[in-house]
């Protein structure tokens, strides 16, 4: 006859057993969960780390130049020429910074736009590879890319360049009337100096410069707000783990494609990240022409249409081979459609 003790140690051998069955299952889970999660961490890791940096060091440059504008603050005992000089200098570094934000606005809206269209036209192009799949049978006509598709297929670096470069173009010359027909409608006095040279507005030095340091404080939290954007856009296109268990192929071909438009993206950062190095080296340069400007009583228009120019010029330098990927990103899929669907 068994005892308390031998019964008792029966129910723990039991009870541990299948703790440990329970406790083995969890482990299995978590690992295959975590070989789930990590199955794009270095693709995802090199990019979100120029992103990072293009963040960082974006939010630092503009720390530094309201620093620098700040820097030519005349003391209490300035003269008047000193005082008038300041207060010009805050005019002329506010409509820089509204053109520059404005051409920032107007690429991450570009950018973003090519990037949310491949994600689309990669989930469409692989529904058109599954059609075809379930009709292999028919003609060699059935085989090519839908129209759609050759749509999307037509040249990034051109037709976008030329979209932004005349957007830019266009919003130049009405870009201070805009904001003068804003100011009127708005009676903000200092927004009326600021943008009017005949303004007669009495406005005091300090209300003028909080007005030029908020608008950049809004220019550092869009931007920010921008790069952010980006980022998670990019990263919304990862597959959903469980597709890996219900249509293992197309789970096969997303991933592919992902990663692609992880190494595309990745490269779009790094420009990014140049792009707004170089501009904004650009914007101080023309902080420090525009001040000696004034101080020797010079006409700023040439150093305004030198900064103008600088942006058309950081456009044809860092994001035309952005949109150039573009096109090879969309032509190497097309190539694996048309592979594909010809074995």
């Amino acid at each position: 006859m068994a005892s308390i003790f031998d019964e008792a140690t029966a129910d723990f051998k039991s009870n541990t057993s299948e703790s440990i069955d329970r406790l083995q299952n969890t482990m299995t889970s978590m690992a295959q969960q975590a070989k789930t999660r990590n199955r794009f961490s270095d693709e995802e890791a090199e990019f979100i780390r120029p992103v990072n940096e293009t963040k960082n060091a974006t939010l630092d440059r503009l720390d530094g130049i309201k620093s620098r504008i700040l820097s030519r603050r005349p003391d209490s005992n300035a003269s008047q020429k000193e005082k008038d000089d300041y207060r010009e200098l805050l005019r002329y570094a506010d409509e820089g910074m509204e053109r520059l934000r404005g051409w920032i606005r107007n690429i991450f809206d570009k950018v973003l736009d090519i990037v949310r269209e491949i994600i689309e036209w990669i989930c469409e192009e692989i529904d058109f590879i599954d059609k075809m799949a379930s009709q292999n049978s028919a003609g060699d006509s059935q085989k090519e890319p839908s129209s759609s598709n050759q749509a999307t297929n037509q040249n990034y670096a051109s037709r976008t360049l030329t979209i932004v470069q005349d957007q830019n173009e266009k919003k130049l010359p009405t870009l201070i009337l805009r904001l003068q027909e804003r100011a009127s409608s708005g009676g903000n006095k200092i927004m009326n100096w600021i943008r009017s040279k005949n303004s007669t507005s009495e406005v005091a030095d300090k209300d003028i410069e909080q007005y030029v340091t908020n608008n950049l404080e809004n220019f550092k939290r869009e931007l920010l707000e921008n790069i952010e954007n980006f980022q998670q856009t990019i990263l919304s296109a990862r597959p959903n783990p469980a597709m890996e268990q219900e249509d293992p192929e197309t789970y096969r071909i997303r991933s592919e494609n992902y990663r692609e438009l992880l190494r595309l993206s990745t490269e779009i950062a790094k420009r990014m990240e140049e792009s707004l190095d170089d501009i904004l080296t650009k914007y101080e340069q023309y902080i420090e022409n525009i001040w000696t400007a004034i101080r020797d009583k010079q006409d700023v228009e040439p150093i305004r249409r030198q900064f103008n120019e600088s942006l058309n010029q950081n456009m044809n330098q860092y994001w035309k081979p952005v949109f150039d990927s573009a096109d090879d990103f969309i032509q190497n899929i097309n190539q694996k459609v048309i592979s594909n669907n010809t074995q």
